[in-house]
């Protein structure tokens, strides 16, 4: 071989700790033959291996429709044409620079450039198809070997581990169940796809990070897809073929996890406090629960009221009425009982979204200003949202964007809110119209780009407020932008049952995959959400088990479903509030730990709830689901929540370490399998025996009451 290198200068990039735990410096180095070219990244981890019958770029074109209906998408992507290019060129610019040209033996001027670069921190692959008019897509191929292992994708649910399947980069809703073997998700999906399947999900994205020691990041907003389904390759499929945009860096799994984590925003102190309490039906039944609880000797940090503009009733259930400003009526007197709340030490959160009903007075206000979507004609885009009809606000217009953000600032923080669900932004239609339209790369992108932008707008809110310390936003929609806005997600609706496709261990998916896609801060409805009559209805012990798991997450928050009155809640009888009581005790003493792990997280980068592997590298190896059930809370607590209806004893791996589990003081050694006694109340949990949050820990182990 006669090799090309492209050497790099050693640098080091200090994200608020030593050298040692950046990413390694970035180099790359071309090998090629007459017929073949190698890209290895560090001298010796192969990336792209191109040669006949395994091309590095394949071009494409073909069709793709997107049917919508209330967010849920019917996808088909026809591929007419699949040209793979086997001729190239390699020129070296200079000595962290060089151009690889691929074409095809057929069509000389089916070309494609990628230009490699370095920066500070990763290596950069640029360029595209020169004729993307006509060549609407492109396959990006790298080298894959049978043991490797993937992770990240954006938020997942079903799968931790990617391999062996495409994951397509799509917002959308996760869907309904998500099982394609069972019968009753067919049926849900007649209503538009509302099943959902294993990859639908409201945060794609088109990154990973591979046990063999890289992490890969592609930035577009254009459809696509990560193709995990080969044992030889990994491929990146993208609707964006004229222009790529990727980093790819190299390093351990912590220091990978570090660098790509985007988000740096800190919880307020308040938040780690006690639960915050999800509740409904006006000022008189808020108090009355919130009185309830404290009589319990619950310790509630904040109240969270969807509803604080209004209700509709809708064949899903109650509804938030979409109008956003407190409605006098449904809760008279809320501007005093904010205040009247906060002098007790607990704050008021509610809801918002990127939509507004027409049947409401700030659209019907604001109508002729040119701040919503609008269709091709130029009119209003209009969709139905299951029982009820709203426009989108424009916030790829900055005119559109500051009113919604000025919205925000007088309609909520003025009022003394402190935090909102800031929901949904996974619903534009493809076929939508910007007044920014020419910040994209297509009409369609806008899709894709929303979800970062109803980021955006919360976040500039709130610092133009002067709240940033204070307030606490969280979002379940998402991009690789996304993550540097929001303050923290939660996982979306999940069922009230027991499902490993749309029940409760889908969380602990989600968080992890999240923590590998770049926002390390995720918690989730207690209890679930979607609940439907006769087939899934929150049971007692779902609502228990779920909230000694949100015990050990950075916030813990209660939700009483879509259909309240079906389901169990923490308000149903003494023994759950005995419960809850005695779980939202163990919750606030752990406020420290979480308080330092949050500290971590924004001078590192390092998730809160963070898969075992980052620490102890050797579990990469064979990671299966036994593994992707279970995660490290900060550095020295090891969490496997309950998962199995009925279960009193759970299966977790121990990494290589002296652990002591939390509720006996039995010390254990890893690596090795156990099954531990889960009885309810005692989730199997496991500290570090070297921990200096010892004493902390056995002080919460003796939290019985």
């Amino acid at each position: 071989m006669s090799p090309l290198l492209v050497p790099l200068a050693l640098l080091v990039l200090v994200w608020g700790q030593p050298p040692v735990d950046a990413v390694l410096p970035p180099s790359f180095r071309i090998e090629q033959t007459s017929d073949s070219f190698r890209l290895l990244l560090q001298d010796d981890l192969l990336l792209v291996d191109h040669g006949p019958g395994h091309e590095a770029v394949v071009l494409g074109t073909g069709t793709t429709t997107f049917k919508e209906t209330t967010g849920n998408f019917i996808i088909n992507d026809t591929i007419t044409e699949r040209l793979p290019l086997s001729s190239f060129s390699v020129s070296a610019e200079s000595e962290s620079a060089a151009t690889v040209t691929l074409w095809s033996s057929t069509d000389a001027e089916s070309t494609v450039t990628l230009r490699f670069s370095t920066s500070a921190d990763s290596v950069l692959i640029g360029g595209g198809a020169a004729r993307p008019e006509h060549f609407d897509r492109l396959w990006l191929r790298l080298h894959a070997e049978p043991d490797e292992t993937v992770f990240g994708g954006g938020e997942q649910y079903t799968f931790f581990n990617l391999r062996g399947r495409d994951y397509p980069v799509w917002t959308r809703e996760q869907g309904i169940l998500r099982d394609p073997d069972n019968p009753l998700t067919d049926i849900i999906s007649l209503d538009g796809g509302a099943g959902g399947d294993y990859h639908t999900t409201y945060w794609p994205e088109a990154s990973f990070l591979s046990s063999r020691g890289y992490y890969f990041r592609s930035v577009t907003h254009e459809y696509g897809a990560l193709q995990f389904s080969s044992e030889e390759r990994h491929e990146l499929y993208t609707q964006s073929a004229g222009a790529l945009d990727v980093r790819v860096a190299a390093g351990s799994p912590l220091q990978l996890v570090q660098w790509a984590n985007t988000g740096r925003q800190l919880l307020p102190d308040w938040a780690s406090e006690g639960v915050i309490l999800g509740l409904e039906g006006g000022t008189e039944f808020m108090m009355q629960r919130y009185q309830q609880a404290r009589d319990a000797g619950i310790k509630v940090a904040g109240i969270w009221i969807q509803d604080w503009s209004g209700i509709v009733n809708t064949a899903f259930g109650e509804r938030v009425f979409w109008n956003w400003r407190w409605n006098e009526t449904h809760y008279p007197g809320l501007d005093t009982v904010i205040q009247t709340l906060k002098a007790d030490g607990v704050r008021l959160l509610a809801y918002i979204n990127p939509y507004l009903n027409i049947d409401g007075d700030i659209y019907q206000n604001n109508k002729d200003m040119g701040y919503f979507l609008t269709d091709a004609s130029g009119a209003e885009y209009v969709q139905d949202f299951g029982g009820f009809s709203c426009v989108t606000v424009d916030l790829l217009s900055e005119p559109a964007s500051a009113w919604y953000e000025q919205l925000i600032r007088t309609n909520m923080l003025d009022l003394g809110i402190s935090g909102w669900m800031a929901d949904f932004a996974e619903y534009v239609p493809v076929d939508a119209v910007s007044a920014g339209a020419a910040a994209l790369s297509s009409p369609a992108a806008l899709h894709n780009t929303f979800p970062a932008l109803w980021g955006r707008a919360n976040r500039r809110a709130v610092t133009a407020a002067g709240k940033e310390d204070d307030t606490l936003f969280f979002v379940r929609s998402g991009n690789t932008e996304q993550a540097q806005h929001a303050a923290m997600t939660w996982s979306g609706d999940q069922n009230v049952d027991w499902t490993t496709t749309d029940g409760l261990v889908t969380t602990v998916v989600s968080a992890l995959s999240l923590a590998i896609a770049g926002c390390g801060l995720n918690h989730f409805d207690i209890g679930g959400y979607t609940t439907q009559r006769p087939f899934f209805v929150r049971s007692e012990e779902l609502l228990l088990r779920s909230a000694e798991y949100a015990v050990f997450t950075p916030v813990m928050r209660t939700h009483e479903g879509n259909r309240p009155d079906a389901n169990v809640q923490w308000y149903s009888n003494e023994r759950i509030l005995a419960a809850f009581a005695r779980l939202s005790r163990q919750f606030a003493a752990l406020a420290p730990y979480t308080r330092a792990a949050l500290a971590e997280y924004g001078e590192s980068h390092t998730p809160l709830q963070r898969p075992t592997f980052l620490h102890y590298p050797n579990e990469l190896s064979g990671y299966t689901n036994l593994t992707g059930y279970q995660y490290l809370y900060g550095r020295d607590l090891l969490v496997a929540p309950v998962y199995e209806e009925g279960a009193q004893s759970r299966r977790l791996r121990l990494p290589e370490d002296s652990w002591v589990h939390l509720w006996t003081g039995e010390q254990w050694q890893g690596p090795q399998e156990v099954t531990v006694d889960a009885p309810l109340g005692q989730p199997p949990v496991f500290y570090r025996a070297d921990s200096e949050w010892v004493e902390l820990f056995k002080q919460i182990s003796q939290i019985t009451e």
